[in-house]
């Protein structure tokens, strides 16, 4: 044994990195409205896991009921006939075609980690962006299909904390709550910002104010904090989307289900890819789910093993997974009162902060800025080490141009984006990196 072997680094993954991935509550608010709201459900649009157009029958609500007491039952009456109204499952989010290498596994020092081990870490690496990717989606919808305020308004302010100093303003969530009740609506689920997130913590710490009210009696129940939607809105301010939930529903349809699945069916259990390798000796495939422990909701997943290709020629698995679903709205039912239909759009005060008692400034918010690097390294070079930041790998790749140099950079750089501009490789971000590549050639961004 050489001493140069003897001095490798040891390796160990951590399966379960992406635990820590943030939580986005729009689309937790939706699927948990979607229980609530159970006229409509996923196997109305499906015989046999066949996926099919969905009619909804429905009497409209009645807006003009009054009659006289000379009316006669003997009489014509006037007629009220059933209407319908045809849903459709059009919405798709999908991850992109991820690749598993067999020669990865062989060269990883894993502790006996099987290939379904490894495919089940990676998609719990993406899986965060996904949700992420699934929540916008949901948010746009949200904010695209908000309707009017019950006096025609498109929105309306409401003020439920003083950021200053976290009062809460007992009123401010009745304000809400009276414009769904004078609707004729069910108490509405609240999705917003800084605002509904203040709220939430007020209330559940709170006891009696200054005045002698007992917040500790109000309520957060069916409030949802999502530091996203005010990027939804893109102006800079605070938002606050309110529905009653039952006037929406959120159906997500499985494709890999009943006969459509394949044997082995989810790599949430047992060694599916481990199975399929042995099985297959060539070409296979899986058709099955796979469960959002977050979500609670059923990607579609289809994994395919090519037996040739990949690193070394030794063969790699293909997998993508995607989610069928869609948002539906009942019809609307507010009397003379159009476009009105159950979704309010509320803004409320950003946040203050209370000034030091000796006065201060507070500092501008940093501003992104593009960081640039001309690579002035002879191409092709092969980079077996790279210090990127404060991130250390090992690339052992070869790279022959500008854009194989950003792909490298990004690959290692612990989720900073490169990208090739003219000569130079880009980011934007707002320090600027510096780092070595073989321990010998140093390299800075700057502005």
């Amino acid at each position: 044994m050489s001493f140069q072997n003897a001095s490798l680094p040891l390796s160990r993954f951590i399966p379960l990195w992406a635990k820590n991935a943030p939580i986005y509550r729009t689309a937790l608010a939706l699927i948990a409205a979607a229980r609530l709201n159970n006229n409509i459900s996923a196997s109305d649009f499906g015989v046999l896991d066949k996926k099919r157009q969905f009619k909804l029958n429905y009497y409209p609500i009645v807006c003009d009921a009054e009659g006289t007491c000379a009316d006669s039952v003997c009489d014509p009456g006037t007629r009220l006939a059933p209407k319908q109204q045809m849903f459709n499952l059009d919405q798709c989010t999908a991850s992109k075609v991820y690749e598993l290498d067999f020669a990865d596994v062989r060269l990883a020092d894993d502790g006996g980690m099987t290939f379904s081990d490894h495919a089940r870490a990676q998609i719990a690496s993406t899986l965060p962006a996904m949700r992420k990717l699934l929540n916008e989606q949901m948010q746009a919808w949200l904010v695209a299909n908000a309707g009017l305020q019950l006096d025609g308004s498109a929105s309306r302010r409401v003020s439920m904390v003083t950021s200053t100093n976290g009062a809460v303003n007992a009123l401010g969530r009745r304000e809400i709550e009276r414009s769904f009740e004078n609707g004729g609506y069910n108490a509405p689920f609240i999705v917003g910002g800084t605002e509904v997130d203040n709220w939430i913590t007020s209330t559940n710490l709170g006891t009696a104010n200054n005045i002698g009210q007992n917040i500790g009696q109000l309520s957060s129940a069916n409030m949802f904090y999502d530091g996203t939607i005010n990027n939804t809105f893109g102006d800079g301010g605070e938002h606050i989307i309110a529905f009653d939930p039952t006037v929406l529903k959120f159906v997500a349809w499985s494709n890999n289900a009943g006969m459509f699945a394949t044997d082995i069916t989810s790599i949430n259990t047992g060694d599916a890819l481990d199975s399929l390798f042995k099985a297959s000796k060539g070409d296979g495939s899986i058709r099955g789910s796979l469960l959002d422990p977050t979500y609670g909701i059923l990607w579609d997943i289809r994994i395919k093993w090519h037996d040739c290709g990949g690193v070394d020629d030794e063969g790699y698995w293909t997998y993508q997974y995607r989610l069928v679903w869609d948002i539906f709205h009942m019809p609307e039912q507010v009397c003379n009162a159009q476009g009105v239909n159950g979704i309010m759009h509320f803004t409320s005060c950003p946040p203050v902060l209370a000034p030091c008692p000796e006065g201060d400034v507070q500092p501008p918010a940093p501003v992104a800025t593009v960081f640039s690097w001309n690579p002035d390294v002879a191409y092709p070079l092969y980079i077996a080490t790279a210090k990127i930041g404060s991130v250390d790998s090992a690339p052992a790749v070869n790279v022959t141009n500008d854009a194989d140099m950003a792909a490298m950079l990004t690959e290692n750089g612990g989720g900073i984006v490169f990208t090739v501009s003219g000569g130079n490789i880009q980011y934007t971000g707002y320090t600027a990196i510096t780092g070595n590549l073989n321990n010998n050639t140093n390299f800075a961004f700057a502005e």
